[in-house]
């Protein structure tokens, strides 16, 4: 069978889907995300996946996590994330195709908040699993920048990354934006 590769989406391709959910998600109904301040969705990122902490209907007291896949290698190892939902979300891609892409979905872990915001409103870090601890910290994203918790959920370095990768023998793979040259 020779099938045409998915091209994944990225972070924000899945972030504005989860943020306009009505018509997006092939079995499950009434999707809300967690969101900050200004009606954004709250996530978290780790190598190949972004996790957002959603409610569904019919459980609105009960959180779930819902994790979508920036990779195939990470999609192949999609049931540790949980119970996977093969062509799900419909998102569109970096090459601006829409397509429906896999997820997983677990319940929250109930002792620990998924999402906390800091007082100062700066970023955000889930606290129980769905962005795991590497070496003791875990990427956190606000807006479009990417930083690092650790396991309590502190900001150990300020989300100023345009995207951040798990910690690996006390390194991490970062990449950071460069301002545009106008040649003249």
């Amino acid at each position: 069978m020779n099938r045409e590769k998915k091209i994944f989406p990225t972070v924000n391709g899945y972030a504005e889907a989860i943020a306009n959910p009505a018509g997006r998600f092939a079995t499950l109904s009434g999707v809300r995300a967690e969101a900050d301040v200004n009606g954004e969705p709250l996530f978290v990122c780790g190598t190949g996946r972004v996790t957002f902490r959603v409610r569904l209907d019919g459980e609105p007291q009960r959180p779930y996590e819902l994790t979508c896949f920036t990779t195939a290698a990470a999609c192949e190892s999609g049931a540790r994330y949980g119970r996977v939902l093969t062509d799900e979300l419909y998102a569109f891609g970096p090459d601006d195709r829409g397509d429906y892409f896999p997820v997983a979905l677990r319940p929250a872990a109930e002792d620990t908040p998924a999402v906390s915001e800091r007082a100062d409103a700066e970023v955000s870090a889930e606290g129980n699993g769905g962005g795991e601890l590497c070496e003791g910290l875990r990427v956190v994203v606000r807006g479009e920048r990417f930083g690092y918790a650790d396991a309590a959920g502190e900001i150990v370095i300020a989300p100023q990354y345009a995207w951040a990768g798990d910690f690996c023998e006390g390194r991490a793979a970062v990449a950071v934006a460069s301002p545009l040259s106008i040649i003249h």
